[in-house]
């Protein structure tokens, strides 16, 4: 163990450069979000829409449409 941290001395201040770079870069523009991950929300949240399920399979969906939310 001893002899691993000796040959990580010499490499600490790149290591730790390297470290705030990626930390200033993370800042500036975050991780971001693999398709996968927003495909899934997407999904979950069609999934759990039970307002929306509602609304598309009893309601008459048009732009000038009004009702009262007592009469929905």
């Amino acid at each position: 163990m001893d002899q691993m941290l000796r040959e990580f001395s010499d490499e600490l201040p790149g290591i730790l450069s390297w470290a705030i770079a990626g930390c200033r870069d993370w800042q500036r523009h975050g991780l971001g979000e693999p398709p996968e991950v927003r495909i899934a929300r997407a999904d979950y949240r069609d999934e759990m829409d039970t307002l929306g399920e509602f609304l598309a399979g009893c309601c008459v969906l048009r732009p000038d449409a009004r009702v009262s939310s007592h009469d929905l």
